[in-house]
């Protein structure tokens, strides 16, 4: 049993990541390359501020684009929080699973989105002053079609379906043995991280919601309350899935840590030619 799951732990570990780490790649790829940019670099917002303060459908694509990779992001931790489960629950039947709804489950995390995001792409964007800081809004044509319900929907069954799936995953684990605790350890601190940055992002759509955009002009201290919010939010958000990834994967870890490995892989060999030196006289 305890065999046939750590086999399963393997394949878990290497169907979904591929998607999931190029989905969280490209999301923070877009948001360092425009938003990050404009709100710790003040010359490059000053510089771009006149030329999109207007409604117009300059930046329209590009935050099309971006709401469109938030949310795969989003599809993919669920999806993966979903394998990760059946790695451990379902260890025999994992692979027979995975093979026969890995190529859906990766379609339905391209397509789903587009479903949510139009009303953007059809939008006039604007780029707004804040607080020494811009930030893009769109125009609201229909008032009942919003990213934001999107958001809080893809956020609130994957932060109920991790939390659910960690307690029976760890509760399993813990079934097999001392030997598991690593493993429990790990996807438990995988599990925080996860839901803490879905904590946020759920936190931060109700105020989306409830609060105009003239209220963040008139009242400087709700202004500076959302702007750090949604900062803090989406760091610990982005943050979250390269923390899931090291946690997670040796391989990763091997990759992002090269330097470490190599210097305890030298020290091992030193240590075995040593011994093998030592044993020949």
């Amino acid at each position: 049993m305890v065999s046939t799951l750590a086999m399963s732990l393997n394949r878990y570990t290497s169907v979904k990541y591929p998607v999931y780490h190029k989905t969280s790649l490209f999301f923070l790829f877009l948001d360092v390359a425009f938003l990050r940019l404009t709100s710790y670099v003040r010359p490059v917002c000053e510089y771009l501020l006149p030329l999109l303060k207007e409604p117009a459908f300059y930046l329209t694509p590009y935050f099309t684009l971006y709401l469109y990779s938030q949310l795969t992001k989003m599809l993919s931790t669920l999806f993966m929080n979903v394998n990760r489960y059946t790695s451990v629950n379902h260890p025999i039947k994992h692979k027979t699973i995975w093979m026969k709804y890995c190529s859906k489950s990766i379609t339905a995390i391209f397509i789903i989105p587009a479903f949510f995001v139009w009303p953007v792409a059809i939008a006039q964007t604007s780029f707004l002053p804040i607080n020494g800081q811009a930030v893009i809004v769109y125009d609201h044509l229909f008032s009942w079609a919003r990213t934001t319900y999107a958001r809080m929907i893809i956020a609130a069954v994957t932060l109920i379906f991790t939390v659910f799936s960690s307690i029976i995953t760890s509760s399993k684990l813990r079934k097999l043995g001392k030997h598991m605790k690593s493993i429990e350890f790990s996807m438990n601190v995988a599990t925080l991280f996860t839901s803490i940055g879905f904590i946020l992002l759920l936190v931060m759509q109700v105020v989306y919601l409830t609060l105009h955009v003239e209220t963040l002009v008139e009242k400087p201290w709700v202004r500076m309350l959302v702007i750090g919010g949604t900062q803090i939010g989406n760091d610990f958000y982005m943050l979250s899935g390269p923390v899931v990834l090291l946690i997670l994967d040796k391989n990763i870890r091997r990759s992002t840590l090269s330097w470490k490995y190599k210097k305890n892989d030298s020290r091992r060999v030193s240590k075995i030619s040593t011994h093998r030196s030592t044993g020949t006289h």
